[in-house]
């Protein structure tokens, strides 16, 4: 039997993804590319953009169309919050929402031992399945099943350290989704780093919601960087999302070491200041300041990325002004930019100050177009740098890979280490159309 998987939104829901292929890998389906016929198909869904939700459900349907004596699955974020409609989608379409995901990992030996008859579609089966099964609450431990022994579309290894969200943001409704904030305990974080390590793999991202809330007991996100870092040996460790308030000195101390990766992105949102207030965020202008001058003392030259909405309700042109000058005055290299979106069930979503869509558009483009050339400036500062550099795909006689500071490079196969390692190399020059830095073996 053949099982397909599709992902969007975070680095979260693509480790969740992945530990789901690999647990119906396990169950001994074959792991077929999302366009192959296949029993099932699982959709892992994003809620944070209406037009996440949108390309969401033309896969569904199209999915449910096509193959419609197969189980299209949608799990994820849109899964928990809009189970009803989902399930409207198609006849072979059912709903998982987010407290059941887990759960996925057993129904996948349930229905390899027990398979439909042929022709028919499995959803009675997987509705009378879940509900039979259906817990009344989560166990938190349900959050941290997902572990995948490998990884089918990463080269990159991730780990999950935490789950759910404590803040109130006026435009997200993650929080809805997913919850209060879990932790996975500290040792246990520590047994899954080092089973990767000792699998042979170079680096390991730490993801989560909201991984700067990081609780285990009296160790916080520092303690647990430095736990790691004490206990493992040669493995490099990369931050996912950092809120700007929470770089700390305390923090710095702990990424200062040489194999934390120096990267970080930082979830910003705004550079001004009202608008920061109105979409309730903890922190202001300054504070981003005050973080990006922590980062650059304490990393030589970071990749510095950032997340900013465009065209939240309210926003005037001079305070869009402040969120350009701040990305230039702060140096970032890149910027995630999202046009405001408004989500159901958010204190934002009924405003009735919200910003035309043509300047949203507009601006969204005028902040794409600065931090396009920002990256291009931070790259071709590295020419003639050496950079470390992870291998991770061949192809057409060269090998391609990730640097540290999060560069894409490329050098001629057969020089120097191979796929897979991480090698120190001199970075050539800088490719501005392909987005790749040209290397070459010390």
């Amino acid at each position: 039997m053949k099982a397909a998987f599709h992902t969007f939104g975070c680095r979260l829901n693509q480790l969740e993804t992945e530990a789901l292929a690999d647990g119906f890998r396990h169950a001994r389906f074959d792991i077929v590319p999302i366009g192959e016929e296949a029993l099932v198909y699982v959709i892992n869904t994003c809620t944070v953009t209406s037009k996440s939700e949108q390309k969401a459900r033309g896969i569904i349907r199209r999915l449910s169309r096509e193959y419609d004596s197969s189980l299209v699955i949608v799990t994820g974020c849109y899964a928990q919050m809009e189970e009803d409609l989902i399930d409207s989608l198609g006849p072979n379409v059912f709903a998982v929402p987010l407290r059941e995901k887990d759960l996925l990992l057993d129904f996948a030996f349930y229905l390899m031992n027990r398979p439909p008859e042929e022709g028919t579609a499995p959803v009675e089966e997987a509705r009378s399945w879940f509900r039979d099964n259906r817990r009344s609450d989560e166990p938190p431990e349900a959050r941290f099943r997902f572990v995948p022994d490998d990884f089918t579309y990463h080269t990159r290894a991730y780990v999950k350290i935490q789950d759910g969200c404590d803040n109130s943001c006026a435009y997200c409704r993650v929080t809805l989704a997913r919850g209060a904030s879990v932790s996975l305990d500290h040792r246990a974080v520590l047994e899954r780093v080092r089973l990767l390590e000792e699998k042979g793999f170079a680096e390991v991202t730490l993801t989560g919601v909201n991984i700067d809330s990081y609780r285990s007991g009296d160790t916080a996100l520092p303690g647990l960087l430095l736990y790691l870092l004490e206990n493992t040996s040669a493995i490099r460790l990369r931050l996912s999302s950092l809120d700007p308030d929470t770089f700390t000195p305390e923090l710095a101390r702990a990424v200062s070491h040489e194999r934390v990766c120096p990267y970080f992105h930082l979830s910003v949102q705004s550079g001004s200041d009202h608008v920061l207030g109105e979409m309730n965020r903890r922190y202001g202008r300054e504070d981003v300041f005050r973080a990006v001058a922590l980062l650059r003392e304490t990393k030589v030259d970071p990749f510095l990325s950032a997340d900013i909405i465009v065209g939240f309700p309210g926003e005037t042109e001079e305070m869009f002004a402040d969120t350009m000058d701040l990305m230039d005055r702060a140096q970032f290299s890149r910027a995630h930019v999202f046009p405001y979106s408004p989500r159901p069930g958010t204190p934002a979503y009924d405003r009735k100050d919200g910003v035309t869509q043509s300047l949203i558009t507009e601006r969204t483009s005028r902040l794409r177009k600065a931090m396009a050339r920002s990256q291009s400036r931070y790259a071709r500062s590295w020419e003639g740098r050496e950079l470390d550099v992870i291998w991770e795909k061949e192809e057409e006689g060269f090998l391609f890979g990730l640097s540290g500071n999060y560069l894409s490079c490329r050098k001629p196969a057969g020089a120097g280490a191979g796929l897979g390692s991480c090698e120190r190399v001199r970075a050539v020059t800088y490719d501005g159309r392909r987005g790749e830095m040209m290397c070459e073996s010390l």
